[in-house]
Formats: C-alpha cells, sequence, structure tokens
C-alpha cells in the first residue's frame, strides 16, 4: 500500500506543468499552478509585485466574478482561509471596528502604487501620475522641486501637531531664507512698517538679556532633576539674531563674568566644601580686573574675610581714566560686558543690527544708590532719597513723591545736576566709551509711568531698571518692530574653583585656582542662567521730559513689504518705492515730497 501511494505522487509530480516553469520565481504545486516568490505574482510569477501605500482614493476591487456586478463573492485563496469579498470594499474594511453594526467610517486602504500610478510589471517600478512621487507613489509632489531655494518637507515635519492619515503624504515648500512662494521662486522684499500709521508711535524692539543671581544652593545640588549652575569667574555666550529674513546671525563671544561665595562671605568654593550655601552673583566686567595685588570687588556686598570686605562698586565707578580730558574706567576696560556687546553686535553683516543701541544695567542689592545704568546722565537715589516714596510726577512736591518730574529727574544733561542729590553717579555714567544722550532715541528707557505706585529701594530700584535685585541686564534697542525676529543666548563656562592656606585680604594672589568640568546650556533653559525678553512695549513716554505730542510704544507693530509705500519686485527683492518715499524699504518721507 506503501509503495503504492509513494508511486502516485511521483507519477502526480511528473504530470505537473505551469507557464514557463514559474519563471523561476516560483514553485510548480501539483495543482499545476504557480506559488510566486515575494513580490513576484501572475500566472508564470514573471510579473513583478510594486510596493504598497495607502490610498490618496480608495477604490474598489471590481467585479472579481465577471457577473456584470459589484456584488459578495466567495474568493479561494491558497493558504488563507476562505471567506466573502465584497467587492467594493476592501477586504480589511471593518475588522478593526469594535461595533460592526455602528456606520463605517474606513478609508484609504494601502494600494499599488497608493492608487496614483500605474505598476511596471517588468520592474516592479511605479510609473506615478503627475503630481505624485516617491516610492510607491506616497507623496505629492513640491511645486517646481522648491525652485531649488528650499527644501520639501511633509506635515509631520512642518506641523508637528498634525496627524491626519497624510501627515506624510502632503508636502510643501520651506523656503530658504529671502525667497517665498508656494514654489519658493520670488524673492522677498524688506519689510518695515508704514511711516504715515507710525508718526505718533515708537515701534523699536528692545531685548533684555537678563543675567541673574543664583543663590541657596550647595555645591552641585540639584534642582529640577539636574546639578544648578554655580558659575564663578568667565562665561562666554553668543547671540544668535534671527531677522524677519529668517537668516540667523550669530556674534562673537564675549564674557559676562560672576563671583560665588560661600555663605560666610569666603571666596574658597568648590568641592572642598559641599555643604555651604553658595550664592553667585553677575557682574558688569571682572571682579579681578584690578590685577592680583588689589582686592577683588565686592560684587553684592557680603564677601568677608575678618576686616576685609574687598574693593567697594562704588569705587569702581569713581575710577577716571588719566589725561586732559579724564571719563569713566571701566567702560574701557575689555571685560566690560556693555562695550562687549556693543562691538559684537556692530560686526554683524546686518544693516539693521548695526544701528542698535546697547544699554547696561547692574542692579546693586546691596546699595540702591550705586545702581549702574550705562549710558546714563545718572541715577536715583532709590536708597537716600526714595525709601518709603515713590516716583510719581506731581505739580508739585509732596513727602511721598518728592520729584515733580517723576521717573525723568536723572534725565537732563549732566552738567545740570546737582552731584549726590537728588542724582547718583552724576557723569559718572554719562562721558564713557559711549556718551549718554539726553534724547528718546538713545535715553535708557522709562519703564515705570508717570503714576507708579512703587515705593522702597528694591521694588523702585527694580521698576525703574526692568532688571532684577542682583542681576546683570543689557538692553539692545533695533530700530524695528519685533517681526519675526528672536534673539537667542547660547552660553557656556567652567566654574573656577578656589582653594587658599590663608585667605587673608581678599586679593586674587591668595587663592590657588582650577576648573571645573563645562556646563553649557541655552536662554530659558532648565535651570538656566540667562533670559531673553522683548520688552520694546513695556516703555513709557515721559511728556514733562520728552514734550508733547505723546508717542505711544509698540514694538508689535504690523510689518509690509516696502513699508506699504513701494513696490515689491519679486524678481529681484527689491523695493521700487513711490514718490516721495525713499530707503532701501521704502521707510523715508521725503519732505519736499519726491
Amino acid at each position: 500500500m506503501k509503495v503504492f501511494i509513494t508511486l502516485a505522487t511521483i507519477i502526480a509530480s511528473a504530470w505537473a506543468r505551469c507557464n514557463n516553469d514559474c519563471s523561476g520565481n516560483g514553485i510548480c504545486n501539483a495543482g499545476s499552478v504557480c506559488e510566486c516568490e515575494l513580490n513576484f505574482l501572475g500566472n508564470d510569477c514573471s510579473d513583478r509585485l510594486c510596493l504598497y501605500g495607502k490610498a490618496f482614493i480608495d477604490s474598489p476591487l471590481g467585479d472579481i466574478n465577471s457577473n456584470n456586478g459589484i456584488d459578495t463573492d466567495q474568493q479561494i485563496q491558497y493558504q488563507y482561509s476562505n471567506g466573502l469579498v465584497g467587492e467594493q470594499y476592501d477586504t480589511a474594511y471593518g475588522l478593526a471596528r469594535e461595533d460592526n453594526k455602528a456606520s463605517w467610517n474606513e478609508a484609504h486602504f494601502y494600494r499599488e502604487c497608493s492608487n496614483k500610478g500605474i505598476c511596471d510589471r517588468s520592474t516592479g517600478q511605479c510609473a506615478c501620475f503627475p503630481g505624485f512621487e516617491g516610492e510607491g507613489c506616497r507623496r505629492i509632489t513640491c511645486p517646481n522641486s522648491c525652485s531649488g531655494h528650499g527644501q520639501c518637507v511633509n506635515m509631520a515635519v512642518s506641523n508637528a501637531d498634525y496627524g491626519a492619515w497624510d501627515e506624510k503624504k502632503t508636502v510643501e515648500c520651506q523656503c530658504d531664507p529671502g525667497y517665498t512662494g508656494a514654489d519658493c521662486s520670488l524673492r522677498k522684499c524688506p519689510q518695515g512698517s508704514d511711516p504715515i500709521a507710525t508718526v505718533y508711535i515708537n515701534d523699536e524692539s528692545v531685548y533684555k538679556i537678563e543675567w541673574e543671581q543664583q543663590t541657596g544652593f550647595a555645591w552641585k545640588a540639584l534642582s529640577n532633576g539636574v546639578p544648578v549652575e554655580q558659575p564663578n569667574g568667565q562665561v562666554h555666550w553668543t547671540m544668535s539674531y534671527k531677522d524677519d529674513y529668517g537668516d540667523v546671525w550669530t556674534t562673537s563671544a564675549v564674557t559676562t563674568y560672576y563671583q560665588l561665595r560661600n555663605a560666610a562671605g569666603s571666596l574658597i568654593v568648590g568641592p572642598s566644601s559641599k555643604t555651604a550655601k553658595l550664592t553667585a552673583t553677575p557682574f558688569f566686567m571682572d571682579p579681578d580686573f584690578q590685577g592680583d595685588d588689589v582686592a577683588v570687588v565686592n560684587v553684592d556686598g557680603l564677601v568677608k574675610k575678618d576686616a576685609a570686605t574687598g574693593t567697594k562698586v562704588k569705587d569702581v565707578y569713581a575710577q577716571k581714566t588719566t589725561g586732559a580730558n579724564p571719563r569713566n574706567k571701566f567702560s574701557f576696560h575689555p571685560s566690560f560686558i556693555g562695550e562687549q556687546v556693543n562691538a559684537s553686535i556692530q560686526a554683524l553683516p546686518n544693516d539693521v543690527v548695526r544701528y542698535s543701541y546697547v544699554h547696561t544695567v547692574f542692579n546693586n542689592g546691596a546699595d540702591q544708590d550705586q545702581v549702574l545704568i550705562y549710558p546714563s546722565m545718572g541715577v536715583p537715589q532709590f536708597k537716600t532719597k526714595l525709601t518709603g516714596k515713590d516716583l510719581k510726577i506731581g505739580a508739585t512736591a509732596t513727602s511721598t513723591s518728592p520729584y515733580i518730574t517723576g521717573a525723568g529727574v536723572c534725565s537732563p544733561f549732566h552738567g545740570f545736576l546737582k552731584k549726590g542729590e537728588p542724582c547718583e553717579n552724576v557723569g559718572n555714567f554719562a562721558d564713557g566709551k559711549s556718551a549718554a544722550v539726553n534724547d528718546h532715541k538713545y535715553r535708557f528707557p522709562y519703564f515705570i509711568s508717570q503714576d507708579d505706585t512703587n515705593k522702597g529701594p528694591d521694588d523702585l530700584a527694580a521698576a525703574y531698571t526692568n532688571c532684577k535685585k542682583n542681576s546683570v541686564c543689557l538692553f539692545i534697542t533695533i530700530p524695528e518692530p519685533e517681526g519675526t525676529k528672536d534673539l537667542t543666548v547660547n552660553y557656556k563656562f567652567k566654574t573656577l574653583i578656589r582653594t587658599a592656606v590663608t585667605e587673608a585680604d581678599l586679593k586674587p594672589k591668595d587663592y590657588t585656582t582650577s576648573l571645573a568640568r563645562e556646563v553649557s546650556n541655552v536662554n530659558d533653559g532648565v535651570n538656566a542662567l540667562v533670559k531673553v525678553s522683548q520688552v520694546g512695549s513695556d516703555r513709557y513716554w515721559h511728556k514733562l521730559i520728552d514734550g508733547t505730542p505723546i508717542i505711544r510704544y509698540n514694538d508689535g507693530q504690523e510689518l509690509h513689504d516696502c513699508s506699504r509705500r513701494g513696490l515689491c519686485d519679486f524678481e529681484t527683492g527689491k523695493c521700487k518705492c513711490f514718490d516721495g518715499y525713499s530707503g532701501y524699504k521704502c521707510q523715508e518721507k521725503s519732505v519736499l515730497g519726491y
């Protein structure tokens, strides 16, 4: 019996014949039917299968049983369970639904060439219909391939919140800086605010870079799950400015200085003392700028060792250059942060940024009379004259509002101000490397209103300077509205570790130094030292100082191509100004009207 079965099997196999012997791409079974290898199909396995993708448009299976109707057909598929197949819908239709009695809403089933192409059976490649591309015609094309001036990206890249079925199929051009249009073929023209609409509006943007004091943590303590940043010495940083074209301009590195002390006032800091609470305070220049043989600057007023308390901040202000016309010395020192920032911005190859103006603030928490605003004519005596008082304006001075001009009390030219009352450091901040000018375009802005209710040294100093206590703030005024511009600060530092056999006079030579590992971060990051904000609209117009008409501050003024006073030539990206207007963005109005 076994011999008979074996012989019958051999005879049946010998009689099995398939078309073209399955073209070498399959096995001929006992039923003389080709069982094709993966990615081959057809009666003789000579056809290649093309890639499948989610169909842009669903299509019915068709009249599979050739009965001239779209109905339900009994299908037999090799090595698959057999069942009824609806010729109108995909075999998988509704299978994933928990309730098949509910209305069906499935769509975009996988189809060969995504239903947007014809499969070339000889190669297995899809010949896509116009407007579609990719393996299996899986995505639409970007117009003109973005004209060579952009990148073609899908919605999953360009819009992270988009999650529809076509997130990787629908695409758009992301144009290079300076180009626009659906296919990035158009040149952008410079944008500006309408010079007629802004006659009584100041639309300049003011970026505030605020380096804050870090206090209350021991060496390498954790906050928000990461080590607290405790700088000591140099912090190197760059500014990356993105303009309205989308170009990003990065400055050369500048340096801010921090002074790190422990709760006892000692400058000995590092892993040798891991329990003492530390305070890192920023300063507008190197606290050790006077050299190894001179005591360091007492930045926050709490550095001490026995009777030694270091150099006072006010003594730094008082230092003058030599010569027939002495000027404040600190502004010429290479470590002074204000002039570092000024020089780095002026070096950028960007016309608008080169016309920026920089103010430097140090909100001295130890002595509010010694707050730095550079350049300026002088600074109010917040501690001596304004304890329990405010800076409201009024027709007459009162016991609580002592100055008729309020916050403008120190605005006049320093030659007219009386030294020591009501302003401190009269002239000390006015004649440095950058000169103070009594003009609203270049003066340090008024950040408190004429009816401001803040009282007392700390609150008034913080409101007047728009800078937190014991912080260093840099205000960069750019003569344009904010638009789509952005400013980012990236920084890094290695904490200066100080040890000493004997700490006596707080002189740099008393200490042995080394460096901790490098730390890097970005503004407003986790535990970041620095914050960047745009504060142009936070300014106030002072009518008693600058007169009328009153100018309104609005850094969010709408921008228009060619300032709405010209036509944009999208081939060249240049403005053709109307009569009476000029400038590269038609922002200037001629007095004569032509």
